[in-house]
Order: C-alpha cells, then structure tokens, then sequence
C-alpha cells in the first residue's frame, strides 16, 4: 500500500487509535472463549514468530509494562500456553516459551485476528495494491460509523 500526500501525521495517529480500540472491543468475546485476551493473543503470536524470548524483549516489542507483562505471562503459565525458565546467560532474564497447548490455540488466535481483518478489508474493498493512508481512513470511518449505529 502507497500513501498520498493529502493528509496530516496525526490523522494516521486517530486511524490507528480507533482501528485498534475496535479490534479490542470486536475480538474480546471471541478471545475471552479461549480464556485470553488480545495482549495474551499477541504475546503467543510473538512467541510463535521468534521463539523463546527473555521476558523484557516482549515487553518492549509490545510496549507493555513490566507489571503488565509479569500479569499475562502468569496467566499464560496458569493456562499451560508457555513455559517460564531462568535464563542460563543471564539469571535476572526469565526466558518464556510456547508449550504444545500454546502451539495449538495458536491457529485459533491467528484466525480471529486475521478473519477481523479480512471483514475489515471485503467491508471496504481494499486489495493489496489499496494506498495506505485511504485505507486507514476507510476502514476507520467504517468502524466510526458502525459504532454509532450500535449506540
């Protein structure tokens, strides 16, 4: 996707805010089935395309709090989705890893988050060859417009 030059950075900023906060909102009940929630969702995600990582590179890939992250890695270990070892190089790391369980709910929190998105673009006719700053702004005036509907 290309951008135009019609626009300003900021409204990239609202694009993403509300395309997000609607993702959270649209996904909940389907991730809460699978006793997650989309932080969790992405945690496994990231695990799954890197591997077993330290503790604090998650965090900081995802921009979550240190007490955030201690929080959902305790719930993934409770859900027996991850492992949590001491690291051998550096004993203040804690290296967490996806276990089996957490391999197979795996294909089930990829396709919630990519259906929402296929219905997102098939909604809005977007292709792959779509601009990206108009796709922003479609997909978030959509959202925009659909939550006022459901008020």
């Amino acid at each position: 996707m290309m951008m135009t030059d019609n626009f300003y950075p900021g409204d990239l900023a609202q694009y993403f805010s509300v395309i997000h906060r609607a993702f959270l909102h649209e996904t909940h009940a389907s991730y809460q089935k699978l006793h997650l929630n989309a932080t969790s969702a992405y945690i496994l995600v990231l695990l799954c395309k890197t591997g077993p990582q330290n503790q604090n590179f998650i965090a900081k890939t995802l921009l979550i709090s240190k007490g955030q992250i201690t929080r959902e890695i305790r719930h993934l270990k409770a859900m027996s989705y991850v492992t949590q070892q001491v690291s051998d190089q550096n004993h203040a790391h804690n290296i967490i890893s996806l276990t089996p369980q957490g391999c197979q709910i795996l294909s089930q929190v990829e396709l919630i988050r990519n259906q929402w998105w296929q219905d997102r673009l098939d909604f809005n006719q977007v292709n792959d060859d779509s601009l990206f700053e108009p796709t922003l702004r479609k997909i978030a005036q959509e959202l925009i417009q659909r939550s006022k509907k459901e008020s």
